[in-house]
């Protein structure tokens, strides 16, 4: 009888070890990601090289109706006398992790699950109640918000999520400042860059105007341009009447070895040189 009681004994203690041996069979808590038809297929969420990235928090353990809250959150009301969830104990839920700075006990990311919509699979290791929230997102532009969310296992362990992306806003290129211009020539002499006649200097012209400025005629020299004509950009305009001697004088364009004929003169958006 001994050696029966015994044996029953060491039986047991290898059934229960077994058991404990045994690893807890995984959950898995699917979130669907649905697409917002109505928007145009340019500022839809791309799921196949874009993402959504959720944390998983448990708050109980059970099941329905036997729920066992952790310590952390019992002074959340998250159900009512009669089991049934109280939507605005999210918040709360959230407020706790944040100031806790509790870590998720799971994490994944949206795949694509077909052309345009995406999903989220994240096993847990343990039977009971969840809390989901977006904990970041990778995106080619703009930003993603989705709703927090409770999940269960064996019951609710499937949603939609509440989602919205908003694209980067299109940049819009801003038309030039309708504002007046400074127009600017200047006189000068080739041999010693003197000057050779006062500045023209016109400092109100509106863009779209057509100037047309005749160069002063010297007696005993010639001049690169008899007259300064264009129409005004959205910008300021500066140019320089060169005088000179023939043959005394070298023609700054015909011996400055530049495409444009400039030599080592530094130019600025807006300046031009004659």
């Amino acid at each position: 009888m001994k050696r029966k009681i015994k044996l029953l004994s060491m039986a047991l203690v290898i059934l229960l070890a077994l058991l404990t041996a045994v690893p807890a069979m995984a959950e898995t808590l699917t979130v669907h990601f649905l697409q917002d038809e109505s928007k145009p297929a340019d500022q839809r969420f791309d799921f196949k090289s874009e993402n959504v990235v959720l944390g998983v928090y448990q708050i109980g353990t059970g099941t329905y109706g036997n729920w066992k809250i952790h310590d952390i959150y019992k002074d959340i009301k998250i159900f009512d006398s009669n089991n049934a969830f109280q939507k605005n104990s999210l918040t709360e839920i959230r407020k706790v992790i944040q100031q806790k700075i509790i870590q998720p006990v799971a994490t994944g990311q949206t795949q694509a699950a077909d052309a345009a919509n995406g999903v989220a699979a994240i096993k847990v290791t343990e039977q009971g109640l969840y809390f989901v929230m977006q904990i970041g997102f990778k995106t080619n532009g703009g930003t993603v918000r989705t709703s927090d969310m409770m999940m269960a296992t064996g019951g609710a362990d499937t949603v939609n999520a509440k989602w919205e992306f908003t694209p980067k806003p299109v940049e819009q290129e801003q038309p030039p400042e309708e504002r007046p211009y400074k127009l600017t020539i200047y006189y000068k002499y080739v041999h010693d860059g003197s000057t050779a006649f006062p500045t023209h200097r016109e400092i109100d012209l509106w863009p779209g105007y057509r100037y047309n400025v005749p160069s002063p005629i010297h007696p005993d020299y010639n001049y690169t341009r008899a007259v300064v004509d264009g129409v005004m950009p959205h910008h300021d305009m500066e140019y320089t009447v060169w005088y000179y001697k023939v043959p005394d004088d070298e023609i700054p364009i015909e011996d400055y070895d530049t495409p444009l004929g400039l030599g080592n003169i530094q130019m600025h958006v807006g300046v031009c040189y004659e």
